[in-house]
């Protein structure tokens, strides 16, 4: 007897960099609880008449509303099909990870879902925007966030228990402090273009030994014709942290900094910033004002602060790329915190005590690979 875990994705109806770190940490659930993935795909009624949806804004919602209350936007998923036959199961969780709170809608492809599921847990990344939740929000069991300022006003707006978990990185498989790195400078994603500017002026150039690299993502893809596991989304995510393992600084900026092509209403600790460190970047840019930021970056040189002038960039970072032995040693500390506290399963881990279900076996040992990884890490410093 034991419990079943689902994983709820939306990796058969969106593929975008921006969907690739959570289907990452899906990826790692699953893996670390013996979790089964569900990927509902669109209903080719909405799929069809989508782009018409989008260009004008009341049928949108008229005909969005008439698919939603008959056969519903996505195609119909049975959990049941989906249980293990040569074991029992005391108990089945299913766990959704989301970028909004509208997208609780998904949870329509499993009929009966509250019913067919003992525990329901979400976990939300941009978890503002309350009027966008989807109704579900109050039927679900715990709903997690990375941002702290929002879990009591979300309990007392939805009546749900709220927790705290912060985001993390794969650092045990992705995870990272070798010295061998061709990469000076890397940015991607939002970031205020005059730094990049600035930059590639400067190192891009025959007369410099800098390299410059500024990460493209590649295209989106809404409702992608290939399944998953034919597509490139896990070779981008596989590469991305190739080259992340490479790069001696990373550029990162607070997402209240002006000059971004996003606006944010909170400065967030984004995924960018556990990256970076599980991968053995030195991290530049703008420290977060986060609170939070604090408590989970408190070592030496976790962040650097980049000149508030754009034009000083290049100078700043030529002068701290020279000091190869303070390179080095951020490296090997952003690291071994990474090793320390910031692995996915940590938070994983938190998830399931924070909803009392037991940890399941591969989680635990994984856990401890984690453990001994740091131990050895601590025997290398002597």
């Amino acid at each position: 007897m034991g419990v079943q875990f689902f994983v709820l994705s939306f990796r058969s109806l969106a593929s975008n960099v921006v969907y690739d770190a959570i289907y990452n940490v899906e990826n790692i659930f699953a893996k670390s609880c013996d979790g089964m993935i569900l990927a509902p795909k669109a209903r080719q009624l909405f799929v069809k008449n989508h782009h018409t949806f989008e260009s004008i804004p009341t049928i949108k919602n008229i005909n969005a509303k008439v698919i939603d209350k008959t056969i519903g936007r996505y195609s119909v998923i049975n959990p049941l099909d989906y249980l293990v036959a040569e074991k029992s199961f005391s108990k089945k969780v299913l766990i959704l990870f989301a970028i909004s709170g509208s997208q609780l809608d998904i949870l329509s492809c499993l009929p009966k879902w509250r019913q067919n599921f003992d525990t329901v847990i979400a976990y939300i990344c941009d978890s503002w925007g309350f009027e966008t939740y989807s109704k579900n929000i109050r039927k679900i069991d715990h709903l997690f966030v990375a941002l702290p300022g929002l879990v009591d006003p979300l309990k007392k707006t939805f009546g749900i228990p709220v927790s705290l978990v912060p985001f993390a990185s794969d650092v045990l498989g992705q995870g990272s402090n070798q010295e061998a790195r061709g990469i000076d400078v890397t940015s991607f994603g939002r970031m205020p273009m005059q730094y990049h500017d600035y930059l590639f002026q400067s190192f891009n150039q025959k007369s410099s030994p800098r390299l410059y690299y500024r990460f493209s993502p590649r295209a989106k893809e809404k409702f992608p014709s290939l399944p998953y596991e034919n597509r490139s989304d896990r070779e981008t995510t596989n590469l991305f942290y190739h080259i992340l393992r490479k790069i001696r600084i990373l550029l990162a900026f607070d997402t209240l900094y002006p000059g971004q092509q996003r606006e944010f209403p909170e400065s967030i600790i984004t995924f960018r910033w556990f990256d970076g460190i599980s991968t053995g970047c030195v991290l530049v840019g703008k420290r977060p004002t986060n609170p939070l930021m604090n408590e989970l970056f408190d070592w030496e040189d976790s962040t650097i602060e980049i000149p508030d002038s754009p034009e000083q960039s290049p100078e700043f970072i030529e002068d701290l790329l020279k000091d190869a032995d303070r390179i080095k040693q951020i490296s090997r500390r952003n690291y071994y915190h990474s090793v320390c506290k910031h692995d996915w399963r940590f938070r994983i881990k938190a998830i399931l005590e924070e909803a009392q279900l037991p940890l399941p076996t591969p989680l635990i040992n994984e856990l401890e690979e984690l453990k001994l990884l740091r131990l050895r890490l601590e025997q290398e410093e002597g």
